[in-house]
């Protein structure tokens, strides 16, 4: 989420290995467009925050790490509320057309 505009981007993984393609993909795409995207913020979780390659990709392209503390959604709030309606909104339409989890992506 872009902290200036609150613009979102979502990207739908298969699994939860690390996402070093799609961050990759991503600040190519939009570092270049910007000069103040310079901070990265992220939860302290393995997937992509404790990843070697991810944290060298970050020292490499000069970004600052910024973690929040564990267990601590407050502090990303500006995250946490669009993805909390987002999930709702899935679970709404795929109740509602009797479908399971795996179409997900499909919604």
């Amino acid at each position: 989420i872009d902290r200036k505009t609150r613009y979102q981007w979502i990207f739908l993984m298969k699994n939860k290995v690390p996402p070093i393609e799609f961050v990759k993909s991503f600040l190519e795409k939009n570092a270049c467009k910007t000069t103040s995207l310079k901070i990265i913020q992220s939860d302290q979780g393995g997937e992509l925050y404790r990843s070697p390659e991810f944290q060298q990709m970050v020292k490499d392209k000069g970004f600052i790490m910024e973690p929040t503390a564990t267990d601590a959604s407050y502090q990303n709030g500006v995250a946490e509320r669009p993805y909390r309606t987002f999930r709702t909104v899935m679970r709404s339409l795929l109740t509602t057309a009797n479908l399971g989890p795996e179409y997900w992506s499909w919604a």
